[in-house]
This record gives C-alpha cells, sequence and structure tokens, in this order.
C-alpha cells in the first residue's frame, strides 16, 4: 500500500465502521421497539384477559344471585301456596260451622225445619221406616218422636225403649257398622240438626248407619253425632190395664142396657135361656 492509500483505507474503514455502528443501532432500536410493542401487546393482552376474568367472575355472581333469588322466590311461593290451602282449609271449617249454625238458627227460609232443639218434627211425610225417616231436632225424647211420627201418620204406631247410644270415640265420620247382642228394634242416626229414624226386623243383633240424607245445603254430609239403638217396649200385661174414665162409663150404661133388656124379657114372659 503507498502512503497516499492508507489514508483512504482508514477513511473507508471509518466508513464502513460507522455504518455498521449505524445499522447495528437501527437495528437495536426497532427490536428495541418491537420488544416495547410486544411488551405493550401483552400487558392489553392480559389487561383483556383479567377483564373477562373479572366480566366472567360477575357474570358467574350475577348467577348465582339469580340461582338464589330464584330459589327464594320457589320458597316463598311454596310458602304462599301452604298458606293459601292452609286458609283455603280453615275457609271451609268455617263455612261448613257456618252453615250448621246457619242450618241450627235460621231455618226461617225453610218452614220444614225447626231449631235444633225447639221440638221434634217429622219432615218427610210421605216415608218408610224401614227405609227412614227424617226428622228435625235430638233423638233423646222417645215420646216427642212417636207423637210427631203418629201426628203425621195417624194409623200408624211408633213406640221406642232406648237401649243404647253410641256417641265419643265409638262413632265418627259419616258411616260405620254397631252391633248389640239383645237385639234392637230401630236406630237413630243424628248429625247436624236433623236424624234419621230406621226400623229393622225384630231382634237385629249387627248392621250399619250411615248420614245418608242428614247434608247440609250444599249437598254436603254431616258427620254423625251419635247413633242411637231403640226397641218396643214390652206390650202391657192384662192385669195392668185400667180402663179410662169414659171407659167406665160405657161399661156401666151397657150393664145397664142389659139388665133392662132381662127384665122386659121377664115381663114379657120370655126365655133368656136357649
Amino acid at each position: 500500500m503507498t502512503p497516499a492509500s492508507k489514508p483512504q483505507a482508514d477513511a473507508a474503514a471509518k466508513a464502513a465502521a460507522e455504518k455498521a455502528a449505524t445499522v447495528a443501532k437501527e437495528k437495536a432500536e426497532a427490536d428495541a421497539a418491537q420488544a416495547k410493542a410486544a411488551k405493550e401487546k401483552a400487558e392489553s393482552d392480559a389487561a383483556n384477559a383479567k377483564a373477562a376474568k373479572e366480566k366472567a367472575e360477575s357474570q358467574a355472581a350475577a348467577q348465582q344471585a339469580a340461582k338464589e333469588k330464584a330459589e327464594a322466590d320457589t320458597a316463598q311461593a311454596k310458602a304462599a301456596n301452604e298458606k293459601a290451602e292452609s286458609d283455603a282449609a280453615d275457609a271451609k271449617v268455617a263455612k261448613e260451622k257456618a252453615d250448621l249454625d246457619e242450618n241450627d238458627n235460621l231455618r226461617d227460609h225453610d218452614p220444614k225445619v225447626v231449631k235444633l232443639g225447639e221440638k221434634i218434627s217429622l219432615l218427610t211425610t210421605d216415608c218408610d221406616l224401614t227405609q227412614g225417616c227424617l226428622f228435625s231436632g235430638n233423638d233423646n225424647d222417645p215420646a216427642a218422636i212417636s207423637r210427631a211420627y203418629v201426628g203425621v201418620f195417624p194409623l200408624r204406631e211408633l213406640n221406642l225403649a232406648l237401649r243404647w247410644k253410641i256417641e265419643g270415640d265409638d262413632v265418627e265420620g259419616t258411616s260405620g257398622s254397631w252391633n248389640f247382642a239383645d237385639g234392637v228394634r230401630y236406630i237413630s242416626v243424628k248429625a247436624g240438626p236433623e236424624f234419621m229414624l230406621y226400623q229393622l226386623p225384630q231382634g237385629t243383633t249387627f248392621g250399619t248407619w250411615t248420614t245418608a240424607g242428614l247434608d247440609n245445603r250444599r249437598g254436603i254430609l254431616h258427620s254423625v253425632s251419635h247413633v242411637t239403638l231403640w226397641d218396643s217396649p214390652a206390650p202391657a200385661s192384662l192385669g195392668a190395664i185400667v180402663p179410662e174414665p169414659a171407659a167406665w162409663a160405657l161399661m156401666i150404661l151397657g150393664f145397664g142396657g142389659v139388665g133392662a133388656l132381662l127384665r122386659r124379657r121377664r115381663s114379657l114372659g120370655l126365655s133368656t135361656t136357649s
């Protein structure tokens, strides 16, 4: 290399070195910019992921709250339904009691029916005791029952003698059975403000009872109050029969008439023997 070319070579090397440094610097700056962009993108992605996570958690919390609210609403609806059913049951009981009170105390609209305990009346004027006759009142007075029955059917007889009264825990509901070893002739079923009286074959020792025919104005059967078993009183002996005063008068007149007839026969000379 000549002395003149050496400075040129140094200048070229320096220029190449500067150019390489510039390129390296630009590359480093570009890499740094890319790294910064990548970092910013990573941070943005992380922020987006965090936001998505928070949104998912918020949605999950909202769904859980909605589920809990739905369960609470269901529980409230169930409680409301149970309360409504309880209120309906109470209302039904109150209505039935009101019906009983109306049947017992407000009978002015039905002239056939009287207040419970006021008196006993036969309500079915075309009944047959073997099929059952409906009475108002309480079946605790056999004489009053007989009077009510004979008052409608004067050509019939009804004599009752109490044998047994089934009540309390031994009888409930609207139907059941009974038995009585000694046998009975009649049975009465009391429910609500009325009772049914049935005639049985003489000496019946068992059977069933029902409150059929003893219903309120809505057609609902009353629950039984009690069941009474009756028999016919034993007929009085001949020695215990005492004529009424009017019968005595007729007998005396009869004897007097017979005596007068016999005296007339004697006066006419007629025989009294065959």
